[in-house]
């Protein structure tokens, strides 16, 4: 015996609806657990810097320097004395020098042996003639 199309419709309609309400059920659960996810979420850190830091930064850029500004609780922002004066409409900048040039040839100098201990400073050394050497010792 074959169903009739009455009957067809009405077995094919509700497997569609069961279908239809699991795939709704799972929509609402992803949902929800996106929801979740986001309210859980840390809040994202605020890259907006405080009003003076803000002109500081936009003078610097309009004067073609290319300013970095370190994070707060770091040591060189804390010791940073860069400032803009508004009135004056002038930077006054806090400059720090560094030579990394310098640094090695202190390094090598500090490494080297100290001039009296060279041996073309001494005479030709003779364990039975004694060494003298003058030192001022006023």
């Amino acid at each position: 015996m074959s169903d009739t199309p009455a009957q067809t419709l009405s077995s094919h309609c509700c497997c569609c609806l069961v279908s239809l309400q699991a795939d709704y059920r799972w929509l609402e659960e992803v949902s929800r657990a996106d929801s979740n996810a986001r309210r859980l979420r840390p809040p994202t850190p605020r890259r907006e810097l405080p009003q003076h830091l803000s002109q500081l930064a936009h003078q610097a850029k309009y004067r073609g320097v290319k300013l970095l500004i370190m994070p707060p609780g770091m040591q060189k922002r804390q010791h940073n004395s860069t400032r803009y004066d508004f009135r004056a409409r002038k930077m006054h900048w806090r400059v720090e020098w560094r030579f990394p040039a310098a640094a090695l040839a202190a390094a090598a100098a500090a490494a080297a042996p100290a001039a009296a201990d060279t041996p073309h400073n001494h005479e030709e050394s003779n364990p039975t003639k004694p060494t003298h050497s003058s030192h001022d010792l006023n």
